[in-house]
């Protein structure tokens, strides 16, 4: 007879996998759920915009913003100082999502003449104020990452010469200099010239390229390669992206901008106020460049998927030992019904005939 706990025990079986089933499905999902909601683990769409020449009218009126001493005028934004002004700002409207690992490529052509300041790329939290922007050395405050180049020496921000590339986090001190004059390039000379800054958030290399209109070619070699880690400085989910003048006239004739891993941080048609949104700004050593913040915040999907990789060793396990215990289930002869017993037998003449050769 069969052993019916046995029984009971294989019928019980499915019931009891499928809620593990349903156990481990759930882990996955809420794994899933973290990692998206941390913005770590999931690839975001690429989002670019691309100017040759400006016009006033609603296309560029929808994308961008003019700040200061800015006007549109003969396809150009002319960004010219006045008395009540020291700088003039060309800002896309809308603060963009960078995601945690971000990566972009710039370009933008202009010239820069009749003062002292130059132009520079600014990308800058969306919470800080907009006035700043126009106010300060390149719009230049914490949490703000710029590459300025710069027509002007000024002793307090450390500048090697009136004539340099610089990169700046959150300080007009920059963490990088280059010397333009080495390249026989003068920032101030009033030539079209054409910039290019890209950053590779996979390699944390950000580089510089220049050039002079009559070669506009992009240039092979960057003029500046500097490694650094920009992912704690625009991470942010609302980051606004401008060029900003400051002090000298300058005119922009075009502007391309590619984010890879990033969406419009709005999609609908209302402009973001940014006094509703908050943001912790990390201070930052204005000698030292910025090494990267700390991930903290990815420890929860650190332990989600060693509890996930858990769980599906427990189940390889389990699904081995079922199935060794089912083949030992069916190699099993099951017993009989029925009694039994011995009884002996009596053989007479067996030996003599196998003597003789002859059975009977």
């Amino acid at each position: 007879m069969f052993d019916q706990h046995r029984l009971r025990e294989m019928d019980s079986f499915p019931s009891f996998f499928l809620f593990f089933c349903c156990c481990c499905l759930c882990l996955v999902v809420s794994l899933q759920q973290v990692s998206v909601a941390d913005g770590a683990l999931v690839d975001k769409p690429s989002f670019s915009f691309s100017f040759d020449g400006f016009r006033k009218d609603p296309t560029f009126d929808s994308e961008f913003e003019l700040l200061g001493d800015a006007e549109v005028r003969d396809s150009t934004v002319k960004m010219i100082p006045a008395k009540n002004s020291t700088s003039a700002v060309l800002l896309h409207r809308f603060p963009l999502d960078f995601g945690r690992k971000p990566s972009f490529s710039v370009d933008f052509s202009y010239s820069s003449q009749q003062g002292n300041g130059g132009i520079a790329l600014m990308i800058a939290p969306a919470n800080v104020p907009k006035k700043s922007f126009v106010s300060n050395h390149f719009g230049l405050s914490d949490g703000v990452f710029a590459v300025e180049f710069d027509t002007k020496m000024d002793s307090e921000s450390q500048d090697p010469n009136g004539n340099h590339i610089g990169i700046d986090i959150g300080s007009s001190v920059s963490i990088q200099t280059f010397n333009v004059s080495a390249v026989k390039i003068n920032l101030s000379s009033g030539e079209k010239l054409h910039a290019w800054v890209d950053f590779d958030g996979d390699l944390n290399i950000l580089e510089v390229r220049l050039n002079t209109s009559s070669s506009r070619s992009r240039p092979s070699d960057p003029l500046v390669s500097y490694p650094i880690d920009l992912s704690g400085t625009i991470w942010q989910d609302a980051m606004f992206v401008g060029l900003v003048s400051s002090t000298s006239w300058n005119v922009v004739y075009s502007w391309s901008f590619r984010l890879k891993h990033a969406v419009p941080y709005m999609l609908h048609s209302h402009p973001l106020d940014p006094t509703q949104m908050q943001f912790v700004v990390h201070p930052r050593s204005k000698q030292q460049p910025f090494a990267g913040r700390q991930r903290e915040d990815q420890v929860p999907v650190i332990f989600m998927a060693l509890a996930f990789g858990a769980a599906c060793g427990a189940a390889v396990a389990f699904l081995v030992l079922f199935a060794w215990s089912s083949t030992v289930e069916r190699n099993t002869v099951a017993p009989l019904d029925g009694e039994f017993g011995y009884k002996k037998i009596a053989v007479v003449g067996v030996r003599k005939g196998l003597e003789n050769g002859v059975t009977e």
